[in-house]
């Protein structure tokens, strides 16, 4: 075949510089680079390293639909039951405990640590008291209704009882509060005055009976003369008669001074909205619950998804091999040359960073093998466009297509793949498959698909053909096929001196990836770095830029 670039387009015809051909667009192997204009160009972009905080935010970050579902899922009912709640007021009036006397006369005599926790236990009587039926209906029966709110009554600092009402309007909880405080304080001073009635009528007829007792036994003894016994005994009647007086001088002292056993010390003030502090204290108690809820959801799905979608997933997946390039998933790349026409652009960047990845690689790197994990990931693409970035870069490159069972090579490029490197193991010339897009790039297509394409790798004649290319060219890029389809990728390896793995974001699982460095472990062969295809760009402020390793 003529080595004169033909016209560009159609089947059988190289691409000329300048033309229009297909374009090479990440992830698509169904384009042909224009390749007018090779430009040499370095852009060198250091990977910068990532801290384990920063790690773990950018992967949480992919899942923050997570962390909103689990926001709305709580927020939203919370704040719908919030409004349609009615409004609330809250009114409080302060009630005062005093100890009466039938208190000291009947715990006066327990030890300190008895009395405290009695008037813990007494406080909490209390309330129960305020709580009970017998208040509420006095304060039914002084407001004449029914329908009343209910009180609640918080112990306070001290002795004292916080009558709260809550109602739907401010007046009506101010209104309740303060009637409950009043009954609540009527009724306990009615049961106290009952209470002494009782205990003083109680104590007037044992001071009488002792009286009688002692009028007899004087009279025995002006009848018998006195005696021992009877003198102590009457004694002793006399001092149970003194203390029982002088209880009974107290308790009529307590009825004649109304001491009472409670008082309201504070009225209840006009009622405050409480509906805004409630719905506030939902709100952030839903946000609490929903960011809890979306965050173990986000967690719990990173765990269990491991499938490489950022150079932070290859980073975890797999860190024996040297990461290489991030080709960012750029659908405007369809209309053009990614390594060369559009040459600032994140995939044409992505592809020289590739390039000088390949050049600036420790020791010999002519040879370089490009392969897949699976189908589909892209691997043509980055070949073809590899193989471009080379040849800009200075440099004779031939890109090879060893993907003896599905070519694309020739498809990619816009040549005809009729006569390639199956036909010069089989004995053709290697000038006649050889096909020139321009002076620096070659293309050698996979030519007729054979039966056995593995035994045809296997063979000896193809590293003689790689030795040959070497001799030819300064760089040479072959394309293989992915190693869940064949083992053609891993028998190549040993022919060249760098294999790079194409793993396809969003596609490729960390498993797979084990499962495809172990296929080359045992062969005894290392993969020497990935290329992630088809990664997410991230935005900045006034431009694009490329998602780039940080590994």
């Amino acid at each position: 075949m003529a080595t004169t670039p033909l016209t560009p387009g159609s089947p059988g015809t190289p691409v000329t510089p300048g033309s229009s051909g297909a374009p090479v667009a990440p992830g698509n192997s169904h384009a042909a680079p224009n390749t007018a204009a090779l430009e040499r160009r370095t852009v060198v972009v250091e990977a910068p390293r990532t801290s384990a905080v920063t790690s773990v935010g950018r992967r949480l970050s992919r899942r923050r639909w997570f962390l909103v579902a689990g926001l709305l899922s709580t927020v939203l009912p919370a704040v719908v039951l919030a409004l349609l709640r009615d409004a609330e007021y809250r009114a409080e009036a302060v009630v005062v405990l005093r100890t009466t006397l039938i208190d000291d006369l009947t715990f006066g005599d327990l030890d300190v640590a008895d009395q405290e926790d009695l008037a813990e236990r007494r406080v909490q009587n209390e309330i129960s008291y305020l709580q009970g039926d017998l208040v509420r209906g006095q304060v039914e029966l002084n407001l004449g209704s029914s329908d009343v709110p209910r009180a609640e009554g918080i112990a306070a600092a001290g002795d004292t009882i916080v009558v709260r009402v809550e109602a739907e309007t401010a007046e009506l909880a101010q209104l309740v509060a303060n009637t409950y405080a009043d009954a609540y304080v009527a009724a306990r001073a009615s049961q106290i005055e009952r209470l002494t009635q009782e205990a003083t009528a109680r104590l007037q007829m044992w001071l009488a009976e002792g009286e009688e007792v002692i009028a007899r036994i004087e009279a025995q003894n002006a009848a018998d003369g006195q005696t021992p016994e009877r003198v102590a005994e009457i004694e002793r009647l006399v001092a149970e008669l003194t203390g029982l007086a002088a209880v009974l001088e107290r308790l009529q002292l307590a009825q004649a001074l109304d001491l009472r056993p409670a008082e309201v010390i504070a009225d209840a003030s006009s009622g405050n909205d409480v509906g805004s502090a409630d719905l506030l204290r939902v709100l952030i108690a839903a946000l609490a619950v929903g960011l809890a809820l979306g965050l173990v959801s986000a967690v719990v799905v990173d765990v269990v998804d491991d499938v490489i979608r950022t150079g932070d997933d290859l980073a975890r997946a797999h860190t024996g091999a040297r990461p290489y390039a991030l080709v960012p998933d750029d659908p405007s790349a369809a209309n053009g040359t990614a390594a060369l026409r559009r040459s600032q652009d994140p995939a044409s960047v992505a592809y020289r960073v590739l390039r000088n990845q390949v050049l600036t690689t420790p020791g010999p790197h002519q040879v370089v093998q490009i392969t897949s994990i699976t189908e589909g990931d892209g691997a043509t693409t980055i070949a073809a466009n590899l193989g471009v970035a080379l040849a800009e870069h200075g440099g004779s490159v031939v890109v090879v297509d060893l993907d003896l069972r599905t070519p694309r090579i020739h498809t990619v490029f816009g040549v005809d793949g009729t006569l390639g490197l199956v036909d010069v193991l089989a004995g053709d010339l290697l000038d006649l498959a050889l096909l020139p897009l321009d002076e620096r790039l070659q293309v050698l297509a996979a030519g007729t698909v054979p039966p056995d394409p593995t035994g045809l790798v296997a063979g000896p004649g193809l590293e003689r053909l790689v030795d040959e290319l070497r001799r030819r060219f300064d760089h040479v890029v072959i394309d293989t096929p992915p190693l869940e389809s064949a083992d053609d990728a891993a028998l190549v390896a040993p022919l060249g001196d760098l294999v790079l793995l194409v793993v396809g974001a969003g596609t490729t699982s960390a498993r797979q990836l084990h499962r495809a460095t172990s296929r080359f472990d045992e062969l005894n062969v290392a993969v020497d770095g990935y290329v992630l295809n088809r990664a997410l760009l991230r935005r900045s402020i006034g431009r694009r830029r490329l998602d780039r390793p940080t590994l």
